[in-house]
């Protein structure tokens, strides 16, 4: 059975949104790993937690830094 979409809007309370965060968070380092390593291709994800905390990956044992200046030398043609 289909759970089909849900309404997709900001939870209210704060701990609430910590907690949702925080699972959503590491799923999406799980596949941007995924992708890697399927894919041999360079990922670099950064976000902040609600209460502005930083996590980040980097793909290929690659430095962060290094991704985003590939990211940041490119024309603005291609960023989009």
């Amino acid at each position: 059975m289909n759970r089909g979409k849900g309404k997709l809007e900001k939870i209210e309370k704060l701990f609430g949104r910590q907690v949702t965060y925080s699972k959503r968070k590491n799923g999406l380092m799980k596949k941007a790993y995924q992708l890697s390593v399927l894919c041999d291709v360079q990922i670099a994800v950064v976000s902040f937690s609600p209460s502005g905390r930083l996590s980040r990956f980097s793909s290929h044992n690659k430095r962060m830094e290094e991704i985003l200046e590939r990211y940041a030398n490119l024309p603005d043609y291609l960023r989009d």
